[in-house]
Parts: structure tokens; C-alpha cells; sequence
């Protein structure tokens, strides 16, 4: 199966991150380091894990010391969900928290949006109006019911022209509500949520060997979901959430059915 998902994802061609076919100069802008100083905890939860990662500040230098993934039990109610959830959580925090942990939320699937588009380079609080503009058009959802942050990921440059290509994650506060409820159960120290992507795509750059001019593809297969994304230079390119997961397969799978497992991810 794996073979075969790679022939249809990592199949796919893409352009050097400096060129387009037009011609179009496009360098990409790097998000801003805050510093920071102490001990940060992510978490991101679906509905069958729970994701953890620890890591350490000292200003601008970062360094992931601990990882980990739960399984949990198939077929829990909500309530027994978030129940399952807020222990794993404040097992993980006694384990790796100290005093002063930060502790983020990553969200992404059902409830979350994620859209890139180009705007002409303006002062900061024209951008801003530009971008509440577009926002209104390309989320999914009414902009009272959601929240959404947006970065200028690249600088797009022909001639004397220069644009901006900005990236735009959108969720609803329905979904933030879910992702807090264990961890306010849990009596966590929320302080921030962020796009789970996006969060992974800055942790590609960050690799060794990474190479700025390679396509990156994450796939998550779950019991019954996937998630898709496309990296270039660690940006995040695209984003998709399906409800076809694992279990479509069955408990013995035949070659047929793994590849149409393999064609429904790459579609």
C-alpha cells in the first residue's frame, strides 16, 4: 500500500520555490522568531489519539526533547472521549510540565479551513482590510462563527511589481471549544492554538537535509479519517481532510482493495 500511495502523491511535479511559470521571482518569507524561554507542551487531539511534544526554549533556539502518541479506544462518546483525553493530557503535563509551561492547542480536519491567495504588497493595516476582505469570500464558514489568523508566506516579484502571497487558517469556534474542553478538564494552562499543519511544516524546515526546493508530502491514515498535506521549503501548498480511513479497509485486506485505498487518498 505505502508503495502505492507514493506513486500517486510523491509523484507529483512542482517548481523550484524561486520560479513559476510566468517567470515570477517568489522567495519565501520565514515566519518571525518570538524568543522565548522555558518549557512548551503542543497537543493535538483527534478522535482515536492524542499527540504530545515537549519542547525546551532558550530565545530563539528550540529544541524538541520528548514526543508521544496515544491511542484511544474506538467508539467513545463524547463525554467518555473528553474524559479519556483530559487524563492522558494531565498524565503527559505531571510527566513533562514544570512551572511557567506553555501549553498549545493544534487544530486541523472537520471545522477547519485553510486557503492561499495573492494581494498586492500594502502598508500593514491596509493588508489587514485586504485580507478581512478576501477572508469574507474564501472561508467555509460565517465569519461570526469562526476564528482565523493569516502570514504572508512569500513575496511574489515581477519587474517593479512586488505582491504577497498570504496564507489563511480558518477555524470554527465550535471546533476550538472541542479541542479546549479535556484540556480545561484537565486544568491545563492553555495559552494558544495554532494550525496544525503549519506547525508541521516548520518543523520540516528545521530538519538537517532539509532541501528548500523538494516537495514534502505528510500523510495521516487514521481508523476513519486522513489528512493530507503538501510542503515546499516548509509551507505549507495544500491541505486535505477525508473521511476515508483504515477501517474501509477491513481486517484482511486484498491488493484490490489496497489500491483503491491508494486511489481514493491520491484523488
Amino acid at each position: 500500500m505505502i508503495a502505492a500511495i507514493k506513486d500517486r502523491l510523491l509523484g507529483r511535479k512542482t517548481l523550484p520555490q524561486n520560479t513559476t511559470k510566468s517567470g515570477v521571482s517568489e522567495v519565501r518569507v520565514k515566519p518571525r522568531r518570538r524568543p522565548l524561554v522555558g518549557t512548551a507542551i503542543g497537543i493535538y487531539i483527534t478522535q482515536e489519539t492524542v499527540y504530545f511534544a515537549v519542547a525546551r526554549h532558550y530565545g530563539i533556539r528550540r529544541t524538541v526533547t520528548a514526543a508521544d502518541a496515544i491511542r484511544l479506544p474506538i467508539g467513545l462518546s463524547p463525554d467518555e472521549h473528553a474524559d479519556h483525553v483530559a487524563q492522558e493530557a494531565g498524565r503527559f503535563f505531571d510527566t513533562h510540565g514544570r512551572r511557567g509551561t506553555r501549553v498549545t492547542v493544534c487544530v486541523a480536519g472537520q471545522g477547519t479551513a485553510f486557503r492561499t491567495f495573492v494581494l498586492p504588497e500594502l502598508r500593514r493595516a491596509d493588508l489587514e482590510s485586504a485580507i478581512r476582505l478576501e477572508a469574507a469570500k474564501q472561508i467555509p464558514f460565517p465569519q461570526a462563527d469562526c476564528h482565523y489568523g493569516f502570514s504572508p508566506v512569500a513575496r511574489l516579484s515581477s519587474g517593479d511589481q512586488s505582491r504577497l502571497k498570504i496564507a489563511l487558517h480558518a477555524v470554527t469556534k465550535v471546533k476550538v471549544r472541542e479541542s479546549l474542553a479535556p484540556l480545561t478538564k484537565a486544568a491545563l494552562p492553555v495559552q494558544a492554538i495554532h494550525a496544525a499543519p503549519s506547525v508541521v511544516g516548520q518543523l520540516i524546515s528545521e530538519l538537517p537535509n532539509a532541501d528548500p526546493d523538494r516537495t514534502y508530502t505528510v500523510l495521516r491514515i487514521g481508523h476513519r479519517d486522513t489528512e493530507t498535506a503538501f510542503y515546499r521549503d516548509g509551507t505549507l501548498e495544500f491541505f486535505h481532510h477525508g473521511g476515508n480511513g483504515a477501517s474501509m479497509l477491513g481486517d484482511a485486506p486484498e491488493d484490490a482493495h489496497l489500491e483503491y485505498f491508494a486511489e481514493t487518498l491520491a484523488s
